[in-house]
């Protein structure tokens, strides 16, 4: 999926083993040791059993939804008695599902647990303090009060969530908060059974059944129906007041870092790669590498159709229908992009007047909209960032649809995916023929991934038959890419970490968990330097640039501004093909040591942050060594 935090976002705003049962083992440690959990695909693959509409489940009566769910929400301690599972994100997921059945449930001293819990795993200081907070606010206001109605009971909520916020310390808490702002503000009916309809129906329609991750989607949307929605105003009022108050910015710290290459500096011509889901080179005249001959594909690289053949269009084509769609559509996308960002714009007023008439039925289709213009204008963004300041660079397409599990309509196959590693491989080549230095892949693909689309599209499928195909197709997806790699040694290619905040190695996400040493794998800040809440890590995750609302074109030439690791990739490859301008005799292996070289340690010492000023003084000095030890040498003899 592509690494934009607006993609991760209209998946999810704010923040499978099938045996005769559904249901997993019940083992005690008196039975079986737990087993351990090194990667997602270590864990039991679950379904449950439901046909119908997940409006009306979500909706309905506790006897209903209780009877639909009660397997899962066994399953949920089964899997924490279990299993030791290795990876805090994954935790928090289970946990976070446990913290929806305790708040359903009204469970108030379990629930208080679970969030101490939650707060326990988190690695992000920001998260360590926020998460749950507002759940906290409302269970404790339960233990405290006799009835879950009327206003000794929202007087209460209020009180404890303004205590709990105000003693926030905001220098640490700032983007978290205001995003929870403008974002809370955001929810409604219409909006959780919309989202609802978009995420989880095309998996019922298609199986018959509800995955297990999807089922944790559907207990969190109901406890937001039943707990949390009635108290919005409470939380948005707090919110409000608490920004309101304490409203500053950090500095920020890498505009003084950039560098824009003079004609002193002789750079030499660089041509850099865009591998993503297309570009607008209209935008970037003059700046464009083009090929005589290309045949079936645009002259400014190689494009493929969704299903892997050749296209002549480096830009991914709109429909007619699509193209009405698209000035609205781009709005949207920047109002998201803002309210992520807890910035409040004559561009979110209006979107946010229009979400508040629509239906659940217009919400789905809003998210199936944005989730297609995400994509579209994904690559030309990207592409913005990584030759900004270089007039020496020259970019290069590669247009693939990397929206596999919510964008590709058709179900994956063998053939498919031996189309696409065939294709994958061709632009390797291209790579290596052309002289290409630097490739940006804002992307990354899980086995889940191949598992979701399979439960979109394929039926008749016990989970464990599902994840079976699904790593078989991602087996050659992974060597795919890791061939292209190869086959271009001369290129350096620079990937993002991912928006889960998870550890990429334990998601097998490819690339970003793959260890190459033409491959380098960035993380994401915001304009401080300080790790963003959603950006991912691990061990393959060695630097890290602002992924925070940066500033890039989108197709037609407007600019918006988008968050995401995606967005953090690209000021690595901007840096990399200035590297290779200023000097071109540079391998990919020396560029990526004097990137990690001249980046500076964030002020906590967790990440190394890039320094193009620093970096590209490092190659100037090496540069004017190495010329004059040649010419000492030469003098000598």
């Amino acid at each position: 999926m592509l690494y934009s935090k607006l993609a991760t976002t209209l998946r999810r705003l704010e923040v499978l083993l099938l045996i005769s049962a559904f249901s997993l083992p019940s083992l005690t440690l008196a039975d079986q040791a737990k087993k351990e959990v090194h990667s997602q695909a270590d864990l039991p693959r679950v379904s449950y059993p439901f046909k119908g509409s997940i409006s009306s489940l979500l909706q309905g009566d506790d006897s209903t939804f209780d009877s639909t769910t009660s397997r899962a929400v066994a399953d949920i301690d089964s899997l924490l008695a279990d299993y030791d599972i290795q990876d805090n994100a994954t935790l928090i997921e289970i946990l976070s599902a446990k913290l929806s059945v305790q708040e359903l449930k009204g469970d108030a001293a379990g629930g208080l647990e679970t969030i101490a819990k939650l707060r326990e795993l988190q690695s992000k200081p920001d998260l360590k303090l926020t998460v749950g907070l507002f759940d906290e606010a409302i269970l404790k206001a339960q233990q405290s009060v006799s009835s879950t109605q009327g206003d000794e009971y929202q007087k209460k909520v209020e009180s404890n969530y303004q205590e709990a916020v105000n003693a926030l310390p905001w220098d640490t808490v700032q983007d978290v908060i205001k995003s929870a702002r403008s974002m809370s503000g955001l929810i409604s009916e219409q909006l959780i059974l919309g989202r609802a309809q978009h995420d989880i129906q095309p998996q019922i329609d298609q199986s018959g059944a509800i995955p297990r991750d999807a089922m944790y989607q559907a207990l969190e949307y109901r406890a937001d129906l039943r707990t949390k929605l009635p108290l919005k105003s409470v939380r948005v009022s707090v919110l409000k007041s608490y920004v309101a108050v304490h409203d500053t910015e950090k500095p920020d710290i890498w505009a003084a870092r950039d560098v824009t290459l003079a004609s002193s500096d002789h750079p030499q011509k660089v041509v850099v790669g865009v591998w993503d889901n297309g570009v607008d080179t209209s935008i970037y005249q003059g700046k464009t590498y083009t090929y005589a001959n290309p045949g079936p594909y645009p002259a400014q690289g190689l494009a493929f159709t969704d299903d892997g053949h050749p296209s002549n269009s480096a830009l991914y084509p709109l429909t007619p229908e699509r193209e009405k769609q698209y000035p609205e559509a781009s709005d949207s996308l920047e109002a998201l992009a803002d309210l992520q960002a807890g910035i409040e714009t004559p561009v979110t007023d209006a979107f946010k007047d229009r979400l508040a008439k629509m239906s659940s039925d217009d919400v789905k289709s809003l998210f199936e909209r944005e989730s297609f213009f995400g994509g579209f204008v994904h690559g030309t963004h990207v592409a913005g960032i990584a030759l900004r300041g270089n007039p020496a660079a020259k970019l290069v397409v590669f247009r693939f649809n990397d929206n596999l599990s919510h964008e590709l309509h058709f179900e994956p196959t063998m053939d498919y995916a031996h189309r696409m590693a065939a294709n994958f491989k061709l632009i390797g080549e291209f790579c290596a023929q052309h002289k290409v230095r630097v490739v940006n892949l804002s992307w990354g693909d899980q086995p889940s991934e191949f598992e979701e689309w399979l439960s979109r599209t394929k039926a008749n499928q016990t989970p464990e038959e599902r994840k079976k195909e699904a790593l078989a197709l991602f087996a050659i997806w992974k060597q795919a890419i890791i061939d292209a790699m190869q086959a271009a040694p001369g290129t350096l290619f620079v990937t993002a970490a991912g928006n889960a905040d998870s550890d990429a190695g334990f998601l097998e996400d490819v690339p970003a968990s793959l260890e190459l040493p033409n491959l380098i794998t960035v993380g994401a800040t915001n304009q401080a330097g300080d790790a963003t809440s959603f950006t991912s890590y691990g061990k393959t995750v060695v630097v890290f640039a602002s992924g925070y609302h940066v500033e890039s074109f989108i197709p037609g030439g407007k600019k918006v501004r988008l968050s995401g690791t995606s967005m953090a990739a690209p000021q690595v490859t901007n840096l990399a093909g200035k590297l290779f301008a200023v000097d071109p005799a540079l391998t990919p292996e020396k560029a990526k040591e004097l990137i990690l070289e001249g980046a500076t340690p964030s002020d906590d010492g967790k990440r190394k942050l890039i320094d193009e000023k620093r970096t590209l003084e490092l190659v100037k000095e090496k540069r004017t060594t190495a010329k004059t030890g040649g010419a000492t040498k030469g003098n000598g003899g």
